[in-house]
């Protein structure tokens, strides 16, 4: 399998952007100190309307869904910190089916990679 590369957005919920970084680092800091094969995971203010970008990487398919077991209570809050953008889970690698799976509520957009390393 190849390494995972997630691309996510959200806004901060009745514009606390306050509220939202707080979250946004206990979550970073969750990946940061119990999330191994989380290779790179940045929560980015992309400067309009309290929107975020999160970039995640992750080792594989099954580093992913150890990302989702690790973190999961605090993901679990995200809804009460962030709404949607209406802009579409992007998700690039040889994913799993049941990664696959785990991301289907969100309905993403998966890219199969022509080449990678």
């Amino acid at each position: 399998m190849s390494k995972v590369w997630v691309k996510g957005h959200a806004r901060a919920k009745d514009g606390d952007t306050a509220r939202f970084e707080k979250w946004a680092a206990e979550l970073v800091e969750k990946i940061r100190s119990s999330d191994p094969n989380t290779l790179a995971f940045g929560v980015y203010p992309t400067g309009s309307n309290d929107e975020y970008v999160f970039l995640e990487l992750y080792a594989d398919s099954a580093a992913a869904m150890g990302h989702f077991a690790n973190v999961g209570p605090l993901l679990g809050q995200m809804g009460e910190v962030a709404d949607p953008t209406g802009a579409p889970l992007e998700v690039y690698g040889n994913i799993s089916d049941e990664l696959r799976d785990a991301y289907a509520a969100w309905g993403p957009v998966i890219v199969a990679p022509v080449s990678d390393c």
